[in-house]
């Protein structure tokens, strides 16, 4: 091999003989009986553990935290609170505010170690805004959830022109009366800055979000804003922060970031991956693709994306690349210990698809087995046993010639791929996931929770309109 770093490596794979012996020798799969004095069973291997709470998020920023075990709400928090907002021209007759000879009324208390003061909003304006300026040094999201107390709990978002709220203060030795003309007097300054130019949030913001490998912070994008924000679980309470911003990251089509404080963006167009340093707000590499990119994901300092028919990898170190035929578009994968699990659609124009098993090292397909339908996705988030679930319409035909279509589990065993006779009906969709022997699935404002070991329903979770859900770790 040349010692060019760049250099591009390519194994191909013929998917078509390798499912060819499968097929000659899918009787030894089938037919083989397990020791099952050695092998441990389902049951075994799907270790049952409930997360205690979850996160249940809408396409358009809501996040709610919920507790699994008695199905209630914790805590909920709106991104676009976070939002800054985009300058909006508008037409407007400069005004200039007379100072009130009156001295100003006062209408303020303590609040734990604050003083509550009012504020009366300004056309585009925003409590983060707002609460930032007074309270520079602390935590804005922190402050925010003791502004909306100081509130009576009144919604900090939306807010609009002309509505009066309380926000909080430090106490720095200024009198109740001074910390109210403080307020008036900057309300009178940001009303001049913005009589033509006003910040204004899209209230009709697309968020896209990524779990952490750890499955304890939820992460989120705005593409209008180009903003990341992180989304964490503390005392019952849900932490929210501005994880980064950019001016030239529109187009957004996934993302990850990493435990090493990487982020790693994929556009659009699906040709190339932009990373960047967190610790740093800078981008540090790019890596250009061989195609369009479905999937990527990022592990143990490789990059691996799924591209047309074929699988790529790329070192992110030294650049080098690699590249396997899989037979068709991949539609879903995930990583056990030491393998990579594709679901991949060969066959799907004859209703079947395939179950590969690869060596992530050489990507060396290792094991492939047919899945009898073309309508398929991975459910298991993460893999740490030996069994990763399927869930499958299954087809089936009766003596009338009508097709039978029914929502199935298969628990497939990594070691051989072969499919186990424990299938349980589920009525999955692919939104669903399963983590630590449960299955997880939103539909119509309601979670449900099943036991991956007997399908059976545990738990019901009303989650308002939330589309996707977390488990919390």
């Amino acid at each position: 091999m040349s010692n060019n770093k760049n250099k591009k490596r390519n194994t191909m794979i013929g998917v078509g003989v390798a499912l060819a012996l499968t097929v000659g020798v899918g009787t030894y799969y089938i037919s083989q009986s397990p020791d099952k004095d050695k092998e441990p069973t389902l049951e075994d291997q799907l270790k049952e553990t409930m997360a205690n709470q979850l996160f249940a998020f809408t396409d358009n920023g809501v996040v709610k935290l919920y507790d699994s075990k008695n199905s209630s709400e914790l805590d909920s928090f709106d991104l676009k609170t976070l939002a800054t907002g985009k300058e909006v021209v508008v037409e407007t007759k400069p005004v200039t505010p007379t100072p009130s000879k009156e001295p100003a009324k006062v209408v303020t208390e303590e609040f734990g170690d604050f003083l509550r003061v009012p504020h009366k909003v300004i056309a585009g304006e925003n409590s983060w805004k707002i609460q930032e300026s007074l309270t520079p040094k602390r935590d804005t999201a922190n402050m925010l959830k003791l502004v909306a107390q100081a509130n009576g709990k009144t919604k900090l978002h939306p807010i609009f022109p002309g509505q009066t709220l309380y926000y909080l203060k430090e106490k720095d030795g200024s009198s109740p009366e001074e910390a109210v003309k403080e307020v008036q007097t900057g309300e009178a300054i940001a009303e001049q800055k913005v009589e033509k130019v006003v910040k204004k949030v899209d209230e009709n913001s697309v968020y896209l979000y990524s779990k952490s490998e750890d499955f304890k912070t939820l992460y989120a994008y705005s593409d209008i804003e180009q903003t990341f924000y992180s989304v964490t679980e503390k005392d019952k309470k849900i932490e929210a922060k501005v994880l980064f911003t950019a001016t030239d990251l529109k187009g957004v089509k996934d993302f990850k970031v990493t435990s090493d404080n990487k982020l790693y963006v994929v556009f659009e167009d699906g040709t190339k991956v932009r990373e960047f340093d967190l610790s740093t707000n800078k981008q540090t590499k790019e890596y250009k693709l061989q195609g369009t990119s479905d999937l990527f994901a990022v592990r143990d300092g490789f990059l691996f994306y799924t591209f047309a028919d074929k699988l790529g990898k790329i070192d992110l170190k030294n650049g080098e690349e690699q590249s396997v035929l899989l037979g068709d578009k991949s539609t879903d994968f995930v990583f056990t210990k030491d393998k990579l699990v594709i679901l991949n659609d060969f066959g799907s124009k004859m209703d079947n698809s395939v179950l590969m098993k690869i060596n992530p090292t050489d990507l060396k397909v290792d094991d492939l087995v047919e899945l009898k339908s073309n309508e398929n996705a991975i459910l298991s988030e993460e893999v740490d046993t030996e069994t990763v679930l399927v869930g499958q319409i299954s087809k089936t035909t009766d003596l009338d010639k009508k097709v039978k279509k029914e929502p199935v589990v298969l628990p497939i065993k990594l070691s051989n791929l072969q499919k186990d006779l424990f299938v349980k009906k589920v009525p999955f969709d692919k939104n669903a996931l399963e983590v630590d022997g449960f299955i997880y699935e939103v539909k119509d404002g309601t979670t449900t929770v099943y036991s991956a070991q007997n399908g059976q329903v545990s738990k019901e979770i009303d989650v308002d309109n939330a589309t996707k859900i977390m488990p919390l770790k």
